[in-house]
């Protein structure tokens, strides 16, 4: 009985970190700050976010994640400040995260040109619910997890933002430098995010803007990802049409929709890697962000 216990609790994890391979698509275009704690702020006023995505729902218990971010940019356009709720469900086990943001903006020589820093600080939270195994547990592989406190983590983000270029970098879970946790560690999977981008502006009435952007992930125990994105905006960026091809084989495609210049939603799905395809299908997302415009 003991294996069958270490081989559930090992198929749990598992589950999880493959939540981690495609994150929420609206870290791409929609909502940067989900990636990167330098983007916090960077326009300024209140901005909220929303995103839920579904994933191989053909399966029972599969993958779900889920994040609520705020955002503020002071007037100075020096300072953002950010709050940010994430949740990781797969199968039995759940994760949540709980951090809160402070960067700092500094003007370059020129007008529209910044060098952003960010720091996120907060609590990652991993536990397992019984009531969703079904095994005759003898051995305390599982208890012992669910004994494990809260913890301390964080994350550290840097950009560049140049007229229409935006280059980032980013050092997630800055806890694993300073102490691997061998429970914990198959769900830590990302370890750096590097991106580059640019918008390129258009003065038709059709088409506003067009941006590709490339972003390189690394991901512990499984290898570096490249994402290949592309985001074309229309009549002023109130209809946005975007797509991401994945290294893993796979592809999002999603349209978002802009109303007023303060509300937009964005629906996504996600093809399954190449690994997947036959045995279920793809992945689901809807994305909200409300931006209090100044009056």
């Amino acid at each position: 009985m003991k294996k069958l216990n270490l081989l559930i609790f090992f198929l749990l994890m598992q589950s999880l970190s493959y939540a981690q391979l495609n994150s929420l698509g609206s870290m791409y275009f929609q909502n940067r700050y989900l990636a990167n704690p330098a983007m916090a702020g960077t326009i300024p006023g209140f901005e909220l976010n929303g995103g839920y995505k579904a994933q191989w729902t053909k399966i029972d218990d599969a993958p779900v994640l889920s994040a609520v971010t705020a955002t503020y940019g002071l007037p100075s356009e020096r300072v953002g400040l950010g709050l940010i709720f994430y949740s990781d469900k797969a199968g039995a086990i759940q994760q949540v995260q709980t951090k809160i943001t402070y960067a700092y903006h500094i003007p370059l020589n020129a007008s529209e040109s910044y060098l952003d820093f960010g720091l996120s600080a907060g609590l990652m939270d991993q536990s397992i619910d019984f009531n969703r195994i079904n095994a005759d547990f003898e051995d305390q592989v599982l208890y012992d997890f669910n004994k494990q406190r809260a913890y301390f983590d964080g994350d550290l983000g840097v950009a560049l933002r140049k007229d229409q270029l935006t280059v980032e970098g980013v050092i997630p879970n800055l806890r694993r430098f300073l102490k691997r946790d061998d429970l914990r560690r198959l769900s830590e999977r990302n370890t750096f995010l590097a991106s580059a981008s640019y918008k390129f502006l258009s003065n038709g009435q059709s088409v506003s803007g067009i941006e590709p952007r490339l972003v390189y992930r690394g991901l512990e125990n499984f290898g570096d990802i490249l994402d290949l994105a592309l985001n074309l905006g229309f009549a002023s960026d109130k209809l946005t049409v975007s797509s991401v091809y994945h290294s893993t084989g796979n592809f999002t495609f999603g349209i978002g929709a802009t109303y007023a210049n303060s509300l937009s939603i964005l629906a996504q799905y996600t093809t399954n890697t190449s690994a997947l395809r036959r045995y279920t299908n793809g992945e689901f997302e809807v994305g909200l962000r409300y931006r209090f415009l100044n009056r």
